[in-house]
Protein backbone atom coordinates (compact mmCIF):
# COMPACT_ATOMS: atom_id res chain seq x y z
CA UNK A 1 0.00 0.00 0.00
CA UNK A 2 1.46 3.30 -1.28
CA UNK A 3 2.42 6.14 1.68
CA UNK A 4 -0.69 8.66 -0.08
CA UNK A 5 -3.23 5.56 0.15
CA UNK A 6 -1.86 4.91 4.10
CA UNK A 7 -2.41 8.48 4.81
CA UNK A 8 -6.15 8.71 3.41
CA UNK A 9 -6.71 5.72 5.23
CA UNK A 10 -5.40 7.46 8.73
CA UNK A 11 -7.18 10.54 7.50
CA UNK A 12 -10.61 8.63 7.42
CA UNK A 13 -10.05 6.94 10.72
CA UNK A 14 -9.34 9.82 12.28
CA UNK A 15 -12.81 12.03 10.72
CA UNK A 16 -14.99 8.95 11.75
CA UNK A 17 -13.66 8.12 15.08
CA UNK A 18 -14.37 11.63 15.68
CA UNK A 19 -17.57 11.90 14.59
CA UNK A 20 -18.92 8.66 16.56
CA UNK A 21 -17.15 9.56 19.95
CA UNK A 22 -19.14 13.21 19.64
CA UNK A 23 -22.92 11.53 17.87
CA UNK A 24 -22.81 8.08 19.96
CA UNK A 25 -25.48 8.68 22.88
CA UNK A 26 -25.84 12.73 21.87
CA UNK A 27 -28.09 13.26 24.53
CA UNK A 28 -27.02 10.99 27.24
CA UNK A 29 -26.19 14.20 29.28
CA UNK A 30 -29.71 15.96 29.57
CA UNK A 31 -28.89 20.08 29.13
CA UNK A 32 -26.90 21.94 31.11
CA UNK A 33 -27.56 24.99 32.67
CA UNK A 34 -26.07 27.02 30.79
CA UNK A 35 -27.39 25.20 27.59
CA UNK A 36 -30.87 26.15 28.42
CA UNK A 37 -29.77 29.68 28.62
CA UNK A 38 -28.03 29.88 25.49
CA UNK A 39 -30.91 28.07 23.67
CA UNK A 40 -33.27 30.30 25.24
CA UNK A 41 -31.94 33.74 24.17
CA UNK A 42 -30.96 32.12 20.93
CA UNK A 43 -34.89 31.01 20.04
CA UNK A 44 -35.31 35.27 21.08
CA UNK A 45 -32.98 35.99 18.62
CA UNK A 46 -34.42 34.07 15.57
CA UNK A 47 -38.62 34.42 16.59
CA UNK A 48 -38.60 37.49 17.56
CA UNK A 49 -39.58 40.53 14.67
CA UNK A 50 -36.75 42.68 15.80
CA UNK A 51 -33.91 40.23 15.67
CA UNK A 52 -32.09 41.94 18.24
CA UNK A 53 -28.98 40.02 20.11
CA UNK A 54 -30.74 39.63 23.05
CA UNK A 55 -28.07 37.55 24.48
CA UNK A 56 -25.40 40.58 24.88
CA UNK A 57 -28.22 41.34 27.89
CA UNK A 58 -26.74 38.43 30.13
CA UNK A 59 -23.28 38.55 28.93
CA UNK A 60 -23.04 36.96 25.80
CA UNK A 61 -22.19 37.43 22.14
CA UNK A 62 -25.29 35.95 19.48
CA UNK A 63 -23.64 34.05 17.06
CA UNK A 64 -23.63 30.73 19.12
CA UNK A 65 -26.94 30.55 20.09
CA UNK A 66 -28.81 31.71 17.29
CA UNK A 67 -26.74 28.64 15.44
CA UNK A 68 -28.60 26.24 18.12
CA UNK A 69 -31.68 27.86 17.63
CA UNK A 70 -31.65 28.21 13.92
CA UNK A 71 -30.65 24.53 13.70
CA UNK A 72 -32.74 23.12 16.31
CA UNK A 73 -35.47 24.80 15.07
CA UNK A 74 -34.90 23.19 11.61
CA UNK A 75 -34.50 19.78 12.89
CA UNK A 76 -36.73 19.72 15.58
CA UNK A 77 -35.09 19.53 18.21
CA UNK A 78 -33.07 22.22 20.04
CA UNK A 79 -30.73 20.03 22.31
CA UNK A 80 -29.49 17.98 19.93
CA UNK A 81 -29.28 20.96 17.41
CA UNK A 82 -27.40 22.79 19.35
CA UNK A 83 -25.09 20.27 20.09
CA UNK A 84 -24.76 19.72 16.35
CA UNK A 85 -23.79 22.68 16.25
CA UNK A 86 -20.57 22.68 18.63
CA UNK A 87 -19.48 19.05 17.01
CA UNK A 88 -19.10 20.95 13.39
CA UNK A 89 -17.12 23.96 15.47
CA UNK A 90 -15.42 21.27 16.93
CA UNK A 91 -14.74 19.50 13.07
CA UNK A 92 -13.37 22.73 11.42
CA UNK A 93 -10.96 22.49 14.87
CA UNK A 94 -10.24 19.39 13.65
CA UNK A 95 -9.57 20.65 10.17
CA UNK A 96 -7.28 23.54 11.43
CA UNK A 97 -5.10 21.68 13.34
CA UNK A 98 -4.80 19.41 10.03
CA UNK A 99 -3.84 21.95 8.01
CA UNK A 100 -1.35 23.87 10.62
CA UNK A 101 0.55 21.14 11.83
CA UNK A 102 1.14 19.78 8.71
CA UNK A 103 2.59 23.06 7.49
CA UNK A 104 4.74 23.35 10.19
CA UNK A 105 5.61 19.82 11.32
CA UNK A 106 4.70 17.61 8.42
CA UNK A 107 1.96 15.48 7.64
CA UNK A 108 2.98 12.65 9.94
CA UNK A 109 3.09 15.17 13.46
CA UNK A 110 -0.43 16.49 11.51
CA UNK A 111 -1.88 12.82 11.77
CA UNK A 112 -0.68 12.23 15.21
CA UNK A 113 -2.26 15.92 16.23
CA UNK A 114 -5.37 15.02 14.64
CA UNK A 115 -5.94 12.05 16.52
CA UNK A 116 -5.07 13.32 19.56
CA UNK A 117 -7.75 15.98 19.63
CA UNK A 118 -10.43 13.63 18.34
CA UNK A 119 -10.03 11.26 21.61
CA UNK A 120 -8.82 13.32 24.03
CA UNK A 121 -11.32 13.73 26.21
CA UNK A 122 -11.87 17.05 27.00
CA UNK A 123 -12.46 18.02 23.67
CA UNK A 124 -15.01 14.91 23.69
CA UNK A 125 -16.58 16.22 26.05
CA UNK A 126 -16.96 20.04 25.11
CA UNK A 127 -17.72 19.09 21.54
CA UNK A 128 -21.17 17.34 22.92
CA UNK A 129 -22.39 20.76 25.00
CA UNK A 130 -24.13 23.47 23.01
CA UNK A 131 -21.47 25.70 24.48
CA UNK A 132 -19.58 28.53 22.90
CA UNK A 133 -15.94 27.31 24.02
CA UNK A 134 -15.28 25.25 21.47
CA UNK A 135 -16.10 28.09 18.93
CA UNK A 136 -13.68 29.73 20.34
CA UNK A 137 -11.04 26.77 19.51
CA UNK A 138 -11.80 26.90 16.15
CA UNK A 139 -10.90 30.77 15.88
CA UNK A 140 -7.95 29.98 18.20
CA UNK A 141 -6.56 27.41 15.73
CA UNK A 142 -7.82 28.87 12.35
CA UNK A 143 -6.02 32.61 13.64
CA UNK A 144 -3.01 30.94 14.36
CA UNK A 145 -2.72 29.30 10.94
CA UNK A 146 -3.66 32.41 9.21
CA UNK A 147 -0.94 34.47 10.87
CA UNK A 148 2.34 31.75 9.86
CA UNK A 149 0.84 32.10 6.44
CA UNK A 150 0.50 35.86 6.71
CA UNK A 151 4.34 35.93 7.74
CA UNK A 152 5.56 33.30 5.23
CA UNK A 153 3.64 34.20 2.08
CA UNK A 154 2.18 37.99 2.77
CA UNK A 155 -0.94 37.55 0.33
CA UNK A 156 -4.20 39.54 0.57
CA UNK A 157 -6.33 36.70 0.88
CA UNK A 158 -4.72 35.21 4.27
CA UNK A 159 -5.15 39.15 5.02
CA UNK A 160 -9.15 38.57 4.62
CA UNK A 161 -9.42 36.02 5.95
CA UNK A 162 -7.51 36.42 9.12
CA UNK A 163 -9.71 39.62 9.58
CA UNK A 164 -13.24 37.49 8.32
CA UNK A 165 -12.09 35.01 11.43
CA UNK A 166 -11.10 37.13 14.11
CA UNK A 167 -14.36 39.56 13.50
CA UNK A 168 -16.41 36.57 13.79
CA UNK A 169 -14.39 35.29 16.80
CA UNK A 170 -15.94 38.79 18.76
CA UNK A 171 -19.64 37.54 17.64
CA UNK A 172 -18.80 34.19 19.83
CA UNK A 173 -17.24 35.05 23.00
CA UNK A 174 -15.22 37.44 24.57
CA UNK A 175 -12.35 35.36 24.67
CA UNK A 176 -11.40 35.43 21.01
CA UNK A 177 -10.37 38.70 21.46
CA UNK A 178 -7.03 37.40 22.96
CA UNK A 179 -7.21 36.41 18.43
CA UNK A 180 -6.92 40.10 17.92
CA UNK A 181 -4.48 41.05 19.54
CA UNK A 182 -2.21 37.52 19.21
CA UNK A 183 -1.52 38.35 15.42
CA UNK A 184 -0.25 41.83 15.86
CA UNK A 185 1.83 40.68 18.39
CA UNK A 186 2.90 37.53 16.16
CA UNK A 187 3.75 40.37 13.77
CA UNK A 188 5.67 42.42 16.14
CA UNK A 189 8.21 39.92 17.35
CA UNK A 190 8.11 38.60 13.82
CA UNK A 191 9.13 42.35 12.83
CA UNK A 192 12.24 42.23 15.13
CA UNK A 193 13.41 39.08 14.16
CA UNK A 194 13.23 39.10 10.10
CA UNK A 195 12.30 42.70 9.40
CA UNK A 196 9.66 43.65 6.91
CA UNK A 197 10.60 44.97 3.40
CA UNK A 198 8.27 48.03 2.01
CA UNK A 199 5.86 47.18 5.25
CA UNK A 200 4.42 44.83 3.11
CA UNK A 201 3.24 42.16 5.75
CA UNK A 202 2.34 45.07 7.82
CA UNK A 203 -0.06 46.38 5.69
CA UNK A 204 -1.87 43.26 5.56
CA UNK A 205 -1.78 42.25 9.19
CA UNK A 206 -3.42 46.05 9.02
CA UNK A 207 -6.20 45.18 6.59
CA UNK A 208 -6.66 42.10 8.68
CA UNK A 209 -7.59 44.32 11.89
CA UNK A 210 -9.41 46.89 9.93
CA UNK A 211 -11.56 43.98 8.13
CA UNK A 212 -12.21 42.41 11.98
CA UNK A 213 -13.21 45.59 13.13
CA UNK A 214 -16.19 45.89 10.08
CA UNK A 215 -17.20 42.81 11.10
CA UNK A 216 -17.36 43.48 14.73
CA UNK A 217 -18.89 46.80 14.45
CA UNK A 218 -22.70 46.40 14.00
CA UNK A 219 -22.53 44.62 16.88
CA UNK A 220 -20.37 46.49 18.63
CA UNK A 221 -22.75 49.68 17.87
CA UNK A 222 -26.08 47.78 18.92
CA UNK A 223 -27.50 49.57 22.17
CA UNK A 224 -27.58 45.98 23.49
CA UNK A 225 -23.71 46.02 23.63
CA UNK A 226 -23.14 48.89 26.72
CA UNK A 227 -25.05 46.60 28.95
CA UNK A 228 -22.89 43.71 28.13
CA UNK A 229 -19.58 45.37 28.46
CA UNK A 230 -20.85 45.75 32.12
CA UNK A 231 -21.88 42.24 32.70
CA UNK A 232 -17.92 41.43 32.15
CA UNK A 233 -16.55 42.60 34.87
CA UNK A 234 -18.38 39.26 36.82
CA UNK A 235 -15.91 37.14 34.52
CA UNK A 236 -12.34 38.97 35.24
CA UNK A 237 -10.82 41.06 37.48
CA UNK A 238 -10.58 44.93 36.08
CA UNK A 239 -6.69 45.53 34.93
CA UNK A 240 -5.32 47.26 37.90
CA UNK A 241 -5.74 44.54 40.43
CA UNK A 242 -2.29 42.58 39.00
CA UNK A 243 -0.19 45.49 40.77
CA UNK A 244 -2.25 43.96 44.40
CA UNK A 245 -0.57 40.70 43.95
CA UNK A 246 -3.55 38.83 45.01
CA UNK A 247 -1.11 35.45 45.19
CA UNK A 248 -3.72 33.60 46.34
CA UNK A 249 -6.15 34.32 42.98
CA UNK A 250 -3.29 33.96 41.24
CA UNK A 251 -2.25 30.48 42.39
CA UNK A 252 -5.67 28.92 42.96
CA UNK A 253 -6.17 30.24 39.04
CA UNK A 254 -2.81 27.91 38.20
CA UNK A 255 -3.72 25.22 40.44
CA UNK A 256 -7.05 24.83 38.58
CA UNK A 257 -5.52 25.09 35.01
CA UNK A 258 -3.01 22.80 35.73
CA UNK A 259 -5.33 20.10 37.18
CA UNK A 260 -8.03 20.42 34.42
CA UNK A 261 -5.34 19.98 31.91
CA UNK A 262 -3.56 17.09 33.77
CA UNK A 263 -7.01 15.24 34.31
CA UNK A 264 -9.00 16.26 30.89
CA UNK A 265 -6.69 15.45 28.46
CA UNK A 266 -5.67 12.24 30.71
CA UNK A 267 -2.22 12.12 31.84
CA UNK A 268 -0.25 10.91 29.68
CA UNK A 269 -1.25 13.51 26.76
CA UNK A 270 -0.48 16.49 28.99
CA UNK A 271 2.78 15.11 29.77
CA UNK A 272 3.61 14.66 26.21
CA UNK A 273 2.50 18.42 25.83
CA UNK A 274 4.45 19.80 28.98
CA UNK A 275 7.50 17.68 27.52
CA UNK A 276 7.45 18.67 24.09
CA UNK A 277 6.86 22.19 25.21
CA UNK A 278 9.56 22.42 27.51
CA UNK A 279 12.01 20.97 24.43
CA UNK A 280 10.15 23.11 21.84
CA UNK A 281 10.96 26.38 23.27
CA UNK A 282 13.57 27.44 21.13
CA UNK A 283 12.32 25.70 17.66
CA UNK A 284 11.67 29.10 15.33
CA UNK A 285 8.90 27.08 13.84
CA UNK A 286 6.93 26.64 16.82
CA UNK A 287 7.38 30.39 18.63
CA UNK A 288 3.39 31.51 17.12
CA UNK A 289 2.05 28.05 18.80
CA UNK A 290 4.10 28.71 22.45
CA UNK A 291 2.67 32.24 21.79
CA UNK A 292 -0.79 31.50 21.36
CA UNK A 293 -0.30 29.03 24.75
CA UNK A 294 1.80 31.35 26.69
CA UNK A 295 -0.30 34.51 26.51
CA UNK A 296 -3.96 33.58 27.53
CA UNK A 297 -2.75 31.54 30.05
CA UNK A 298 -0.93 34.03 31.64
CA UNK A 299 -4.18 36.09 31.37
CA UNK A 300 -6.37 33.67 32.46
CA UNK A 301 -4.06 32.75 35.84
CA UNK A 302 -4.07 36.40 36.22
CA UNK A 303 -7.24 37.88 35.95
CA UNK A 304 -10.03 35.06 35.22
CA UNK A 305 -13.11 34.97 38.08
CA UNK A 306 -15.73 32.66 38.42
CA UNK A 307 -12.85 30.34 36.37
CA UNK A 308 -14.05 27.03 35.43
CA UNK A 309 -12.41 24.33 32.91
CA UNK A 310 -14.48 25.63 30.02
CA UNK A 311 -12.03 29.01 29.94
CA UNK A 312 -9.01 26.56 29.42
CA UNK A 313 -10.10 24.79 26.73
CA UNK A 314 -8.60 26.84 23.97
CA UNK A 315 -5.35 26.25 25.84
CA UNK A 316 -5.50 22.77 24.67
CA UNK A 317 -5.23 24.06 20.80
CA UNK A 318 -1.37 24.92 21.21
CA UNK A 319 -0.71 21.84 23.46
CA UNK A 320 -2.65 19.25 20.86
CA UNK A 321 0.03 20.56 18.22
CA UNK A 322 3.11 20.68 20.86
CA UNK A 323 2.25 16.99 21.55
CA UNK A 324 1.40 15.59 18.37
CA UNK A 325 5.00 17.10 17.23
CA UNK A 326 6.89 15.74 19.64
CA UNK A 327 5.11 12.14 19.92
CA UNK A 328 6.12 12.11 15.89
CA UNK A 329 10.00 13.16 17.19
CA UNK A 330 9.52 10.29 19.17
CA UNK A 331 7.79 8.20 16.80
CA UNK A 332 10.53 8.61 14.40
CA UNK A 333 13.78 8.09 16.87
CA UNK A 334 12.06 4.89 19.50
CA UNK A 335 9.19 3.77 17.72
CA UNK A 336 8.47 0.95 20.33
CA UNK A 337 8.35 3.52 23.09
CA UNK A 338 6.31 4.90 20.95
CA UNK A 339 3.94 2.41 20.26
CA UNK A 340 3.38 1.75 24.00
CA UNK A 341 2.71 5.70 24.51
CA UNK A 342 0.02 5.44 21.97
CA UNK A 343 -1.57 2.36 23.46
CA UNK A 344 -1.43 4.16 26.88
CA UNK A 345 -3.50 7.53 25.45
CA UNK A 346 -5.56 5.60 23.40
CA UNK A 347 -6.56 3.20 26.62
CA UNK A 348 -7.25 6.06 28.80
CA UNK A 349 -8.87 8.67 26.23
CA UNK A 350 -11.20 5.69 25.09
CA UNK A 351 -12.06 4.40 28.86
CA UNK A 352 -12.88 7.88 29.74
CA UNK A 353 -15.00 8.62 27.00
CA UNK A 354 -16.47 5.22 27.35
CA UNK A 355 -17.78 5.84 30.86
CA UNK A 356 -19.15 9.36 29.75
CA UNK A 357 -21.32 7.83 27.01
CA UNK A 358 -22.38 4.93 28.77
CA UNK A 359 -22.52 6.19 32.47
CA UNK A 360 -22.29 9.54 32.35
CA UNK A 361 -23.23 9.89 35.96
CA UNK A 362 -19.65 7.85 36.94
CA UNK A 363 -18.01 10.22 34.88
CA UNK A 364 -16.58 12.96 37.53
CA UNK A 365 -15.42 10.12 39.63
CA UNK A 366 -12.76 9.60 37.31
CA UNK A 367 -10.78 12.89 38.23
CA UNK A 368 -10.00 13.91 41.77
CA UNK A 369 -10.22 17.41 43.52
CA UNK A 370 -10.33 20.49 41.28
CA UNK A 371 -11.41 18.29 37.74
CA UNK A 372 -14.04 16.52 39.91
CA UNK A 373 -16.00 19.79 41.27
CA UNK A 374 -15.23 21.63 37.77
CA UNK A 375 -17.17 18.69 35.97
CA UNK A 376 -19.78 17.76 38.61
CA UNK A 377 -21.66 20.47 37.76
CA UNK A 378 -22.88 18.85 34.49
CA UNK A 379 -24.13 16.05 36.24
CA UNK A 380 -25.56 16.72 39.61
CA UNK A 381 -27.22 19.32 41.31
CA UNK A 382 -29.88 22.42 39.98
CA UNK A 383 -27.44 22.86 36.95
CA UNK A 384 -27.67 19.45 36.08
CA UNK A 385 -30.30 19.08 33.28
CA UNK A 386 -31.87 15.90 34.95
CA UNK A 387 -35.38 16.31 34.88
CA UNK A 388 -35.48 19.34 32.88
CA UNK A 389 -36.85 17.99 29.56
CA UNK A 390 -39.60 15.59 31.58
CA UNK A 391 -40.93 18.20 33.10
CA UNK A 392 -40.84 20.13 29.60
CA UNK A 393 -42.85 17.20 28.07
CA UNK A 394 -45.24 17.03 30.91
CA UNK A 395 -46.64 20.08 30.27
CA UNK A 396 -46.49 19.65 26.29
CA UNK A 397 -48.93 16.80 27.16
CA UNK A 398 -51.05 18.94 29.32
CA UNK A 399 -51.13 21.15 26.71
CA UNK A 400 -52.45 19.11 23.64
CA UNK A 401 -55.84 19.61 23.34
CA UNK A 402 -56.37 22.49 25.95
CA UNK A 403 -54.70 25.81 26.20
CA UNK A 404 -52.89 26.31 29.29
CA UNK A 405 -50.77 28.70 31.70
CA UNK A 406 -47.47 27.85 32.56
CA UNK A 407 -45.81 30.12 35.24
CA UNK A 408 -41.78 30.20 35.93
CA UNK A 409 -39.55 32.62 38.45
CA UNK A 410 -37.90 35.05 35.88
CA UNK A 411 -34.46 33.39 36.43
CA UNK A 412 -31.17 32.10 34.73
CA UNK A 413 -30.25 28.23 34.21
CA UNK A 414 -32.27 25.16 34.65
CA UNK A 415 -35.01 24.54 34.45
CA UNK A 416 -36.36 28.36 33.79
CA UNK A 417 -34.20 29.05 30.54
CA UNK A 418 -35.00 25.61 29.18
CA UNK A 419 -38.57 26.00 30.20
CA UNK A 420 -38.88 29.16 28.09
CA UNK A 421 -36.93 27.92 25.53
CA UNK A 422 -38.61 25.33 24.66
CA UNK A 423 -42.22 26.64 25.40
CA UNK A 424 -42.43 30.37 24.64
CA UNK A 425 -43.14 29.75 21.17
CA UNK A 426 -45.54 26.83 21.22
CA UNK A 427 -49.23 26.91 20.63
CA UNK A 428 -51.70 26.13 23.08
CA UNK A 429 -49.22 27.27 26.15
CA UNK A 430 -49.37 31.07 27.45
CA UNK A 431 -45.67 31.46 29.60
CA UNK A 432 -45.14 34.09 32.32
CA UNK A 433 -41.73 34.61 33.89
CA UNK A 434 -42.49 36.42 37.41
CA UNK A 435 -40.11 39.22 38.78
CA UNK A 436 -41.96 38.71 42.25
CA UNK A 437 -44.22 35.27 41.72
CA UNK A 438 -45.94 36.19 45.28
CA UNK A 439 -47.41 39.69 43.86
CA UNK A 440 -47.66 38.03 40.52
CA UNK A 441 -49.65 35.24 40.71
CA UNK A 442 -53.50 36.43 41.89
CA UNK A 443 -52.89 38.88 39.05
CA UNK A 444 -52.62 35.92 36.64
CA UNK A 445 -55.62 34.63 38.44
CA UNK A 446 -58.02 37.96 38.14
CA UNK A 447 -56.86 38.01 34.20
CA UNK A 448 -57.53 33.91 33.53
CA UNK A 449 -59.48 32.86 36.10
CA UNK A 450 -60.58 29.27 35.90
CA UNK A 451 -60.46 29.10 32.16
CA UNK A 452 -57.53 27.21 31.99
CA UNK A 453 -55.41 25.27 33.93
CA UNK A 454 -52.73 27.17 35.36
CA UNK A 455 -48.63 25.15 36.29
CA UNK A 456 -45.60 26.66 38.30
CA UNK A 457 -42.19 25.07 37.41
CA UNK A 458 -39.79 24.82 40.64
CA UNK A 459 -36.27 24.48 40.55
CA UNK A 460 -36.23 22.06 43.42
CA UNK A 461 -37.79 23.16 47.05
CA UNK A 462 -37.99 26.82 46.16
CA UNK A 463 -41.57 27.40 45.23
CA UNK A 464 -40.96 31.63 45.62
CA UNK A 465 -43.84 31.83 48.66
CA UNK A 466 -46.38 29.66 46.54
CA UNK A 467 -47.54 26.85 48.55
CA UNK A 468 -50.45 28.18 49.77
CA UNK A 469 -52.05 28.34 45.64
CA UNK A 470 -50.62 24.11 45.22
CA UNK A 471 -53.54 21.74 44.75
CA UNK A 472 -51.30 19.03 42.77
CA UNK A 473 -47.53 18.22 42.67
CA UNK A 474 -45.01 16.51 40.28
CA UNK A 475 -42.01 15.96 41.24
CA UNK A 476 -39.07 14.57 38.33
CA UNK A 477 -36.13 14.21 40.80
CA UNK A 478 -32.80 13.55 39.35
CA UNK A 479 -30.87 10.58 40.05
CA UNK A 480 -28.20 9.90 42.90
CA UNK A 481 -29.01 13.62 44.19
CA UNK A 482 -31.63 15.62 46.22
CA UNK A 483 -32.61 18.14 43.71
CA UNK A 484 -35.82 17.82 41.45
CA UNK A 485 -38.03 20.12 39.00
CA UNK A 486 -41.41 20.03 40.13
CA UNK A 487 -44.40 20.72 37.98
CA UNK A 488 -47.53 22.08 40.25
CA UNK A 489 -50.86 23.00 39.32
CA UNK A 490 -52.19 25.81 40.79
CA UNK A 491 -55.96 27.02 41.98
CA UNK A 492 -57.09 30.85 43.60
CA UNK A 493 -57.34 30.84 47.44
CA UNK A 494 -59.77 33.00 49.17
Amino acid sequence: MSNKRIIYCAIILIFLGFFLLRIINLTALPIFNDESTYIRYGMHQLNEPDHQPYSLLIGKEPLDPYLYAFVGTMIGNLLVGGRIVTIVFGFLTLLGLYRLTKTLFGTRAALFVSALYAIAPYTVFFDRLALMDSSVSTIAVWSLLLTYQLLQKPQWRYGIALGVIVGLGMWIKTSALFYVFLPVLGYIIFYFSHGDKEWIKAKRFFSALLIALVVFLPLFSNPFYAVHMQLLSQYTYPLYTVFLFPFPVWWNNLASTGEWLFFYLTPPIFLLAVTSLILLTKNKKAFLVLLWFYLPMLYEILYAKLFTSRHVLLLTIPLFILAGYGFSLLWQKKQLLGIALALCIIGWSLYDVGVLLTSPQRYPSLFADKAEADVSQYFFGFSSGYGVSEAINYLKQASANQRIVVLIRNDHGNPEDAVVAYLDYTSNIILAPMPDPASDVPVVFQKVGSSMPIYFVSRGGYYAGLEKYFVSEKKFTKPHDTEFVGVERLRPRP
